[in-house]
């Protein structure tokens, strides 16, 4: 067992792991150091096999009782914490292990000092934490640590080369992503001397600057990166471990970015089969392939084969597990892509209910199954039960995921184009009006979405007879087009269009 788990055998070394604590518990008592050692390894194992439900508990009793033995200031005390705040993040908890990492950043800075090896781990991992939540204090902080730990522990360190890894990850999400891969290139370039080119760390960074490559549709370039890591995994992992179907999932959906969806259907296929016969057929991963499966089908235009997929495997799968909430909402959109809003409808509904339960109210897969619902209602006329249930959304959209995210400017956009359906024209020219100041602020000026509403918003000021204001905007939207889109691109010449009916102070819509 002890094999196992130094050679870092994780998955297996768990089922041996768990009943050395239950014996030892019973044997020594849970507070025996022995115990606790034990206890410290199957909630490592639970975390390197990413199953943090498990490890988290299993930090949780380990902290409290460290705290009783050892004290809640002793340092394995508090590395066991660090650990446990990792793992809330990971499963996806970011305001508990801020929280935790708060505490820990603040008592390792004063017992240890500042520049200290573990204060370091602590202040690292609480700026990966924050991301999600502020990316702006998150990439200062790593600027930050990158610097000290340069000049400090060196450029070759390992723990400089995490935290210049997790820098290029925040310019990445800032959608800086020249800068990003540069900093990834430099790290795999250190990071194959100082731990390989197979280490896991090593192959993070290169899947990241895959994706950097297919953010700026360097997809070819993305393509032989991939194909070099699915060589590299499949003869030290073996082709059927996970992480290396993992990658060729990565592979697939670069050449469905690509639009060579022939490929990608191809490669998903053999890894769902495979997948299959592994994990089985209600494992998560499983479940997330054959989603992506029915996706690309999707994207082709096959709707009917995306459908088939879908409904099979609901069929087999009766759980209400996250993965297979998701297929249901997927298989809401096909169907109402076919126009078929009656069972789009029951199935969006089906959906938001389930999620409701599973994920919380609030949670944006819920919120996303709402906004199918209502809009199905919106395309069967239902509009008296459609109006409140958008209001009600837009409520809940803001509440969770704020006033300028672009769910809920999506959700405001689609109800001011029902209010002017509806001939409700101020009500409309109010929310077209405060959706294009705040995309404007948020996304920029010259962006695809602060161009819609900006042509939106120019439009109904035409229904409600300000004539001019609505010219003065029609101009200033046509010179942003022809540079973004280009003068002959459709959507410029549309604003063309309009732009000439409102000169004749014309009220009729091609809306």
């Amino acid at each position: 067992m002890l094999t196992l788990f130094d050679n870092q055998n994780f998955d297996e070394a768990i089922p041996h792991l768990e009943l050395l604590v239950t014996k030892q518990t019973s044997t020594l008592g849970h507070l025996h150091m022995d115990t606790l050692t034990s206890l410290n390894k199957l909630a490592t194992c639970y975390k390197e096999s990413e199953d943090y439900a498990k490890a988290i508990v299993a930090y949780e009793d380990l902290v409290g009782k460290q705290a009783k033995t050892l004290g809640e200031l002793h340092q394995v005390t508090l590395s066991s914490k660090c650990e446990l705040a990792t793992c809330l993040d990971l499963n996806k908890q970011g305001s508990k292990a801020i929280s935790i990492f708060e505490e820990l950043v603040e008592a390792r800075s004063s017992l240890l000092g500042h520049h200290h090896g573990d204060t370091y781990l602590a202040r690292y991992r609480y700026a990966c934490c924050l991301v999600d939540e502020n990316l702006e204090k998150a990439f200062s902080l790593l600027q930050e640590l990158v610097t000290e730990q340069k000049s400090v522990l060196g450029q070759m360190h390992k723990n400089t080369l995490y935290s210049m890894h997790s820098l290029a990850f925040c310019l990445d999400k800032k959608k800086d992503f020249n800068k990003a891969i540069s900093i990834y290139q430099d790290v795999i370039a250190k990071k194959e001397i100082v731990f390989g080119r197979t280490h896991k760390e090593t192959l993070k960074s290169m899947i990241n600057l895959a994706y950097s490559f297919i953010s700026i549709k360097n997809f070819d370039t993305a393509i032989s990166a991939f194909k070099d890591m699915i060589e590299i995994q499949s003869s030290a992992l073996g082709e059927v471990h996970k992480k290396t179907l993992s990658s060729r999932c990565s592979l697939a959906y670069t050449y469905r970015q690509k639009g060579d969806f022939d490929e990608a259907i191809s490669i998903y296929k053999d890894v769902v089969e495979k997948q299959k016969t592994v994990f089985g057929i209600t494992n998560e991963v499983t479940i997330s392939s054959i989603i992506r499966l029915a996706n690309v089908f999707g994207e082709k235009g096959e709707i009917k084969i995306a459908i088939s997929i879908l409904e099979n495997l609901i069929e087999k799968t009766t759980s209400s597990q996250p993965e297979i909430l998701t297929a249901i909402h997927n298989l809401a959109v096909y169907w109402n892509e076919k126009k078929n809003y009656g069972k789009a409808a029951v199935l969006f509904e089906e959906a938001a209910e389930k999620q409701s339960i599973v994920l919380g109210p609030m949670n944006e897969s819920t919120l996303k199954s709402n906004l199918g619902l209502i809009t199905c209602l919106v395309e069967k006329g239902e509009y008296s039960k459609a109006i409140p249930m958008f209001r009600n959304l837009i409520k809940k959209q803001t509440e969770s995921l704020g006033t300028v995210h672009e769910q809920t400017l999506g959700s405001l956009n689609n109800l001011a184009v029902i209010y002017g359906q509806l001939g409700m024209y101020k009500e409309s020219l109010e929310i077209h009006q405060e959706v294009f100041k705040k995309r404007r602020t948020t996304l920029g000026p010259n962006h695809e979405e602060t161009l819609l509403s900006m042509f939106n918003f120019a439009e109904l000021l035409r229904f409600n007879g300000e004539y001019e204001k609505s010219l003065e905007i029609f101009k200033e939207l046509i010179e942003k087009q022809s540079f973004v889109f280009g003068k002959w691109h459709h959507k410029t010449i549309k604003s063309e269009v309009q732009l000439k009916i409102a000169q004749t102070g014309n009220a009729c819509s091609i809306m």
